[in-house]
């Protein structure tokens, strides 16, 4: 039974592949990929329609749809993502090529966005908006199709797709080339091959090439015309892209017609012929039949033209092409005209005529019923339109009644909350000027009482020292010691002076405080460097009390410097990041200590951890034996 199904199979593809052929020999790509298709029988490799749908360039497109059709049958629901992504590129293809323009548009739009939803950045989305920028410009959409390839070439240069970024700079330069700005175009077609330089790459841009001798071409710079199209189309034929090859032929007509020289232009143009029915698209077909049937009666070889317009009008006929009959018998009109044949002239111009009523004919039935369907459409949105007025209108009543009470009642409920936090504010501000005033009230207090007294022993030390004789040396140096440690006290209580008339204090405010305080102690040890570094990327800002504990912090670890280190360098450093977070690092290169073991009766290590923990600071201190020491002062969290 099984083998029964496989002959069935098997001898349904073949007239499947029968039936699809066209009558002339394609490309050996092309052959290869169907000798595959048919050797596979009844279930085909999905692999190996995608390497004829890979052709696309040299099928027509009854041959792509009829091929991708077989694809989707043999596709199965378990595959891969690269599967998948095939099948849509290509029905993306075919629709943009066969479908009316709004619809190929929409599909186009509907694909990428949902590639963009999937956070898609990749080569499929670059295809996908290629084609439809490509749909744009077709349509003459000029300034939509450039923004989508510029969109192209962005996405290209952060993927660091050298193919992608080719095709989006010749789509630039394309579009340019169809609104006229040649030597734009130029630019963008030369920037374009600047990035193709490899031969590899280049040979599947042969577009590119053509379009710039196109361009060169209309410039009627010939010679440069030639230099690139000439390649391009030896390009093409090597890598077999036969619609390609054909436009190459059909530019290169234009350019010898432009040089008189009719003879390569007939053999050119029956090239570009050849390679279209090659492909087997009739449209395309018709197109060059036209071409070449007015190039003979431009050049007075009619018999040729006629032979050539009346075979094209027998295949327009089968296929079924209105528009393009109408073509070929205007070209035919032209070659009798050309000839002197006016009895034939006038017999083709009343053949035109008629085609033209019937065409015209066509097109007014289905205006016709276009427009008595939108008539009845519109009539009936009126009616629509109307009742939902009467409707709306009863609504509006009510619905105002409800909105205007809401209102009234919000309107009431802010008044509210205004007033409350009016009440609030003024609240805090009273607490907040009390608080001032206060502190005010301290500083002022210790700088008047307890700063005064501290000043007036200080100067009767220095009297008594100066004036009183001893012979004392522990008396003397005891009084040394009593000065000096008043008029530390006397720093110290600046120090606070200064933090408790400030509410806030940022971090560059206390840096300048911490570099002078620091600069003063050095100033008086000889052979002592210090190094200071700022880098501040955002303003932090403290309280008083916590840039008071800061500041004692880093005064004490300075202080242990200047009494025990007999360090050469010191480096403070100050930084805050853009988060909020802050630094300050103090090292030296001394004698060090060991950090395991703290000296009996001697508490500044623990005052700085507690002041430290008081502001929810981290405080390492770091020290080795004749390694030096280092003190980090940081914050836990963002202020």
């Amino acid at each position: 039974m099984r083998s029964k199904l496989f002959i069935f199979g098997y001898v349904f593809m073949s007239l499947v592949f029968a039936y699809e052929m066209p009558l002339y020999a394609q490309t050996s790509r092309i052959d290869l990929a169907r000798a595959l298709i048919l050797k596979d029988g009844a279930s085909p490799s999905f692999d190996h329609i995608i390497l004829l749908l890979e052709e696309k360039n040299s099928l027509s497109d009854d041959s792509l749809k009829k091929y991708i059709l077989l694809a989707e049958s043999v596709i199965s629901k378990s595959a891969n993502q690269l599967q998948r992504d095939q099948m849509e590129y290509f029905k993306v293809f075919l629709i943009q090529k066969e479908n009316s323009f709004a619809f190929a548009n929409t599909y186009c739009d509907s694909v990428i966005q949902n590639l963009k939803h999937k956070g898609r950045e990749d080569v499929q989305l670059l295809k996908i908006l290629h084609l439809k920028a490509s749909l744009l410009v077709r349509n003459s959409w000029y300034e939509d199709g450039i923004a989508c390839f510029y969109e192209v070439l962005h996405l290209a240069e952060k993927l660091n797709n050298i193919d992608y970024k080719v095709a989006a700079k010749n789509g630039v330069g394309w579009v340019y080339m169809e609104m006229g700005n040649l030597q734009q175009a130029m630019t963008w077609f030369r920037n374009a091959k600047s990035d193709a330089s490899d031969i590899k790459v280049l040979k599947n841009f042969t577009v590119l090439m053509q379009n710039m001798a196109a361009t060169f071409n209309s410039l009627h710079q010939n010679d440069s015309a030639l230099y690139y199209l000439i390649p391009s189309i030896e390009y093409a034929e090597e890598v077999q892209n036969l619609r390609s090859l054909a436009n190459g032929h059909a530019i290169h007509a234009d350019i010898l017609i432009d040089l008189n020289r009719t003879n390569e232009a007939e053999v050119s143009l029956n090239k570009a012929l050849d390679i279209r029915k090659k492909i087997g698209d009739e449209f395309y077909v018709l197109s060059d039949m036209y071409q070449l049937s007015l190039f003979y009666a431009n050049v007075k070889q009619c018999e040729k033209g006629i032979q050539v317009a009346k075979e094209g009008i027998v295949l327009a006929n089968k296929s079924n092409l209105p528009s393009k009959l109408l073509l070929l018998y205007e070209a035919l009109a032209s070659n009798y005209k050309s000839c002197g044949d006016k009895d034939g002239y006038i017999l083709v111009l009343e053949q035109i005529s008629l085609l033209k009523d019937s065409i015209n004919k066509v097109v007014s039935a289905n205006a016709m019923a276009e427009m008595s369907a939108k008539y009845e459409l519109e009539e009936k949105e009126q009616q629509i339109q109307e009742q939902e007025f009467l409707l709306t209108k009863r609504n509006y009543i009510n619905i105002g009644s409800v909105v205007l009470l809401l209102l009234m009642i919000i309107i009431g409920l802010q008044y509210f909350r205004y007033y409350k936090h009016k009440q609030s504010v003024m609240a805090r501000l009273a607490v907040v000027n009390a608080r001032d005033q206060e502190r005010n009230r301290i500083a002022a207090e210790l700088h008047d009482n307890i700063g005064t007294q501290l000043g007036y022993i200080s100067r009767r030390l220095d009297f008594v020292k100066e004036n009183v004789v001893s012979t004392d040396v522990n008396s003397t140096v005891m009084i040394d010691e009593i000065n000096v440690s008043t008029r530390k006290t006397i720093a110290d209580l600046r120090e606070t002076i200064w933090a408790l008339k400030k509410d806030r204090i940022n971090l560059r405010e206390l840096s300048d405080r911490l570099k002078v305080f620091a600069q003063k102690q050095f100033s008086t040890l000889k052979n002592m460097d210090l190094i200071l570094e700022e880098n501040y990327e955002s303003d932090v800002l403290f309280s008083s009390v916590d840039s008071l504990n800061i500041f004692r912090i880093i005064q004490e670890g300075i202080h242990n410097i200047t009494q025990h280190s007999n360090a050469t360098t010191v480096f403070l450093s100050f930084k805050s990041s853009k988060s909020g977070s802050w630094t300050i690092l103090l090292k030296d290169n001394g004698v060090g200590f060991d950090i395991t073991t703290r000296p009996v009766n001697h508490f500044g290590l623990e005052h700085m951890e507690q002041r430290a923990k008081e502001i929810s600071a981290s405080l390492i201190i770091e020290s080795k034996v004749e390694e030096g020491t280092l003190i980090s002062l940081s914050s836990k969290k963002q202020r």
